[in-house]
């Protein structure tokens, strides 16, 4: 029986070999004959099968390694943030609302044309209107739709994959952040390369060991990341940059982590940005359109509560009223005994 690589080899040559068949067949044929001709497809397709028979074997930094286990347990933490996000995340004792938004005839279901324009200072009004009114996972209200701000960034149909969808955003941010300082750190590069060397069993400068480096640094960043979300989801400040001083967790946590699937969250109390922030953040770069529909959505939907009938598609945006009075001169001294009186109010929203 051929190894894989010579029976490969044996099959390269059938291929070209083939091919040469075709080629042979394609020029012998004369116009004058009778017939269509030769089917082109079905012969170009018998080489074509001779190829699809070659066996090419997956290039893995696995091949090799001499403490593997630490790569599986590096490779779980990537299932856990990607499968089970919110179970990794939410502080302990905290639920997730089972709110259900029915979004039948809402604007943002309504309308989809690109008609909404906006300006800088328009939008930064908006996202403080968005964090001033609007409720999040932190908020204390108790409504039928609690995560509000996290509808606006997902449009999702429930609380749930609302929260899940902007914690989602949030960590892919903390992780960016947490790389850039990982990559910027010496000392961070030496000890993920040190892992790195520990997992391949190779030292130096090898090819392997800088691609696993690299990919311990990033699942580094993303454990990092998962600590900083669990400790905004408490309430918590995290820096937007992180320093040596702000940051928690060394590799043994991260392989911990790995090895347990718990995160324990980094306190920081006195500096940095609170969950709101880093929403308001991914807010003011979401498209305009798709922005504004939404923040109408939830508008629509806690005015209906008092007024089932509400929608903003019927909604007046301005009313004005101009009233007009006559009195008389309490003392009259001559003249017109009569005088005019003007009132204006508006309403808007």
């Amino acid at each position: 029986m051929l190894s894989g690589t010579e029976g490969n080899a044996v099959l390269v040559d059938r291929a070209v070999e083939r091919s040469y068949e075709v080629e042979d067949i394609i020029n012998d044929w004369d116009d004058e004959d009778e017939g269509d001709g030769p089917d082109e497809d079905a012969l170009w397709g018998s080489v074509e099968a001779v190829w699809d028979r070659l066996k090419i074997p997956e290039l893995s930094f696995r091949a090799g390694l001499k403490e593997p286990e630490k790569q599986n347990l590096l490779e779980q933490i990537q299932q856990m943030a990607g499968l089970d996000l919110l179970m990794l995340v939410l502080p302990e004792g905290q639920e997730v609302s089972k709110g259900v938004i029915q979004t039948k005839g809402l604007p943002s279901v309504i309308y989809t044309e690109d008609i909404l324009k906006d300006n800088f200072l328009e939008r930064i009004l908006t996202d403080e209107y968005i964090g001033r009114f609007l409720t999040c996972f932190l908020s204390a209200d108790q409504k039928e739709l609690r995560y509000e701000q996290e509808y606006v960034l997902g449009g999702k149909s429930t609380d749930e994959e609302n929260l899940k969808f902007a914690a989602a955003r949030v960590l892919a941010m903390r992780e960016g952040l947490n790389l850039i300082h990982i990559l910027s750190d010496s000392q961070k590069r030496e000890e993920a390369r040190a892992l790195a060397a520990a997992i391949t069993g190779i030292t130096g400068t090898a090819p392997l060991t800088g691609i696993v480096a690299f990919f311990v640094m990033t699942v580094w960043a993303l454990g990092e990341a998962a600590a900083d979300l669990k400790a905004l989801l408490a309430g918590d400040r995290v820096p937007l940059i992180k320093t040596r001083e702000t940051w928690k967790m060394n590799l043994d946590g991260l392989l911990t982590l790995g090895e347990q699937g718990k995160v324990e969250a980094g306190q920081e109390k006195g500096e940095g940005k609170r969950y709101e922030d880093y929403l308001k953040m991914l807010l003011f770069i979401e498209p305009s359109e798709r922005l504004y529909y939404r923040v109408m959505d939830v508008v629509q939907i806690n005015l209906s509560r008092k007024q089932p009938d509400f929608t903003m598609e019927r909604c007046a945006y301005q009313a004005e009223i101009v009233g007009t009075g006559i009195g008389k001169h309490l003392f009259w001294l001559g003249g017109d005994p009569h005088y005019t009186m003007e009132v204006h109010t508006d309403k808007a929203y």
